[in-house]
């Protein structure tokens, strides 16, 4: 084997730039003429590889589950957003809301005063009952509070102790 063709001669020839003692030897010597008949077959598969659509798995696709995951990423961060500021403005509107504690009570009698004036000048104009704001009596005593009638019997529309 020592003069049979080396692989880089058989493409030579394959390629029409070998020499004529060349091509003459691969006419003449088996062995070399297998190994270029492979040479030449393992060409043709990768040409045929090279014209033809790359495989399925060797597309790229772009990586649904990681735009999927960055999808849920944000929605998630949004919600989140979304229940901060809402507890955030809840809170605030609950401050805004919410009755402030105070040991002086005199404004709000001095209102339910003008109100009980105000209810009881009209109540005597048109003849309706009046209800005149005073202290709660003393319920200890059975003396002090009127019992009142509940039984819904008797006039309809009157108020229960005032018949």
């Amino acid at each position: 084997m020592n003069r049979c063709l080396e692989d880089r001669t058989l493409l030579l020839i394959h390629y029409e730039e070998g020499s004529a003692p060349e091509r003459t030897h691969l006419g003449s010597c088996l062995g070399c003429a297998a190994r270029y008949q492979r040479l030449v077959r393992d060409l043709q598969v990768i040409a045929g590889a090279l014209r033809g659509a790359p495989p399925a798995a060797a597309l790229s696709r772009p990586p649904t589950l990681a735009w999927r995951s960055f999808a849920a990423a944000a929605a998630l961060a949004a919600l989140a957003l979304f229940v901060g500021v809402e507890a955030w403005m809840w809170r605030e509107s609950v401050l805004w809301v919410s009755p402030k504690p105070s040991g002086d009570d005199t404004e709000t009698l001095a209102f339910l005063e003008e109100v009980s004036r105000t209810l009881s000048s009209a109540g005597d104009a048109s003849g309706v009952a009046t209800v005149m704001l005073s202290p709660a009596p003393d319920l200890t005593d059975a003396t002090a509070a009127p019992e009142a009638d509940w039984s819904g019997e008797g006039d309809e529309g009157a108020l229960p102790g005032l018949r």
